[in-house]
């Protein structure tokens, strides 16, 4: 118990805080839920083979107060649940809504002026206007899209041809690298 106890207070918190501010970041601003997921996991297991390394070659690793620990898994907590549910996405979603939704109802009556605007917390590149769906696109690319999707009231949702797709509440979709047709 000790051992643990000395992994979880070595004084190699920066690394950790590093990791936890991209990881909270990168799915705050719509990065691909795989990419935050794939450097989350790497970083930590990064972090945690480093540790086991020295307490492996470190006779007896001193303990810190409780303080370090306790921060130190407050850290790892946010690294994994930012990773598996997509929260700080989630809550930007949320914070930001009342504009996407004036931005979408806006290009649905042929107002596509928000182009690279920021509108909440997300800056948009791109308004398009579709059939069944409005697409505020963050990122674009020559092939695919990024950002989010919100369908016309008494649609059902589009096949967005996809590779991640974060449904955010009834009509609103964040959607990730996708090769759709507008």
């Amino acid at each position: 118990m000790d051992r643990i106890a000395a992994f979880l207070s070595r004084p190699r918190i920066a690394p950790l805080v590093v990791l936890a501010v991209w990881t909270v970041g990168a799915s705050a601003i719509a990065v691909d839920p795989a990419m935050v997921l794939l450097i989350s996991a790497g970083g930590l297991l990064a972090w945690c083979g480093e540790g086991w390394y020295i307490l492996a070659t470190h006779p007896e690793p001193p303990i810190h107060p409780l303080g370090p620990r306790a921060f130190t898994i407050v850290l790892i907590v946010a690294i994994i649940s930012t990773a598996a549910l997509d929260w700080p996405l989630r809550l930007a979603f949320l914070l930001s809504r009342p504009a996407l939704d004036a931005v979408a109802d806006g290009a649905r009556s042929g107002d596509t002026t928000a182009d690279h605007q920021r509108v909440g917390l997300f800056v948009i590149d791109s308004v398009r206007p579709g059939e069944d769906v409005i697409c505020l696109w963050t990122e674009i690319d020559g092939y695919s899209n990024t950002g989010l999707v919100r369908r016309h009231e008494g649609r059902e949702h589009p096949d967005l041809h996809a590779c991640s797709v974060i449904r955010l509440d009834d009509r609103w979709n964040a959607v990730f690298v996708t090769n759709c047709k507008d």
